[in-house]
């Protein structure tokens, strides 16, 4: 979508697709344009990698909120953050029904102290909002991430055939209805705001396009 809005605004565009936000950010925004992001991802990324891994995450509920709250690390950083969109993303975590209705889990409260699989993004681990949260705030023993994709058909698949007992997905995702799953609710809100926002470079700002390359994920 980026990249046809900005085709049409008539932008020279060169798409560049990758799996996560570590194989973009160390080339943000020096040799990159444009990324569609989530406030609460880049500002909580930028925040560990300015304070290290056991830096306190920023979580407000409100997308521009947590905006102004890493204001200070956006411009650090050298990247802006356009219009905040209403509409959020956010990290979700699902078990099979015949899982949930056997143990009686519901939220994700309900695995504390239980050893699973976790099929997931491959930059899950340590993260706030993945890995690292269902580890330190709800105590679930997450034994072995596969890095098989942020609501992938792997890791659905991973967790319909056993292999994993828990797998991440998107709550935006629209096939999760037909797919089946109990998705766990999220009781301690460990998810930041995530509503969805275009991040440019500070520098680049230009006010006609007269053929600049941006380059989007």
């Amino acid at each position: 979508m980026y990249e046809q809005l900005l085709e049409d605004a008539g932008y020279t565009v060169e798409t560049k697709l990758v799996d996560s936000r570590d194989a973009y950010m160390p080339t943000f925004p020096d040799s990159v344009d444009i990324v569609p992001e989530y406030v609460g991802g880049i500002v909580n990324f930028l925040n560990t990698r300015a304070n290290g891994g056991d830096a306190k995450p920023f979580e407000a509920g409100d997308g521009d909120e947590l905006a102004a709250d890493g204001a200070d690390l956006l411009e650090a950083a050298g990247i802006t953050l356009l219009d905040i969109s209403p509409a959020t993303d956010t990290n979700a975590f699902f078990v099979t029904r015949e899982y949930s209705e056997a143990e009686g889990v519901t939220t994700l409260s309900d695995l504390e102290g239980v050893s699973v699989t976790l099929a997931a993004a491959p930059d899950c681990e340590g993260r706030l909002d993945c890995e690292g949260g269902l580890s330190d705030e709800y105590g679930i023993d997450v034994t072995e991430v596969l890095p098989l994709g942020y609501a992938s058909d792997q890791t659905y698949q991973s967790v319909l055939d056993g292999e994993s007992e828990l797998g991440e997905t998107s709550t935006t995702d629209g096939t999760l209805e037909s797919r089946g799953p109990v998705v766990l609710e999220d009781d301690k809100q460990i998810q930041p705001a995530q509503n969805l926002v275009p991040a440019i470079g500070a520098d680049f700002r230009p006010s006609t396009p007269t053929s600049p390359t941006s380059s989007t994920r």
